[in-house]
């Protein structure tokens, strides 16, 4: 049965309220994702407290007009699906690059991450960056060591919202500018602890564990079972 004009003003509001305060989106081209695979792919994404949405086309233009997707209403062709978050965004992009890789779909067209366009390499890049949940790992694992071991660990590395920087200053701050993310410099990843001149200055400074939590979204570490 055709969809009513009324049925399809409501359903561009729906999807339009749902994309609104979105920071991060991916669009996939799905085809070759079967039944069982899509159910087990919207599994994974809950587990990043993300979305999966399969949409129109025309449907999906009309409600991300004005919206940060709308830079790349140039993708919205052939069949396509949205996974969009608020929260971990490399998680998210982890789940659909490994899922790629096994089973071929879905495919990355387009994305935004905190509302600028990426490309498919950008998108790979990201994917390939340690989880949020790594990096708290790797900081439990050295909570008793000097910080200076946090930098033969996080240096030149990124999860979720923080950009770690490592050896090459001005290449890592200008990483985290292009997705998005804050550059965040242990003191002691530098030798003789001093800015280089010519590197644009990080967000952050920190020179103890205790200052890298707040930056993780941690009051304290976790307790260990």
């Amino acid at each position: 049965m055709a969809t009513s004009r009324a049925q399809k003003i409501e359903n561009t509001e729906t999807l339009r309220q749902d994309l609104s305060e979105v920071p991060h989106a991916f669009l996939v081209d799905f085809e070759g994702l079967d039944v069982a695979g899509a159910i087990e792919l919207r599994r994974k994404i809950r587990e990043q407290q993300a979305s999966f949405r399969v949409v129109k086309n025309a449907t999906a233009l009309r409600a991300v007009e004005d919206l940060p997707l709308g830079k790349v209403a140039e993708a919205f062709v052939g069949q396509t699906a949205i996974a969009y978050t608020a929260g971990d965004v490399v998680g998210l992009a982890k789940v659909l690059r490994e899922f790629h890789k096994e089973f071929e779909t879905p495919t990355f067209k387009a994305g935004i991450v905190d509302g600028e366009p990426i490309s498919a390499e950008q998108f790979d890049q990201l994917a390939q960056l340690p989880a949020r949940d790594e990096l708290i790992a790797k900081v439990l694992y050295l909570m008793n060591y000097p910080v200076s071991g946090l930098v033969t660990v996080l240096g030149g590395l990124a999860a979720g919202d923080c950009w770690f920087v490592g050896d090459h200053p001005e290449n890592d701050v200008r990483g985290a500018a292009a997705f998005g993310m804050t550059a965040v410099w242990i003191t002691h990843s530098v030798d003789g602890h001093a800015w280089p001149a010519d590197a644009p200055e990080p967000a952050h400074r920190i020179s103890a564990l205790s200052e890298l939590l707040p930056l993780l979204g941690l009051a304290a570490l976790p307790e260990v079972v």
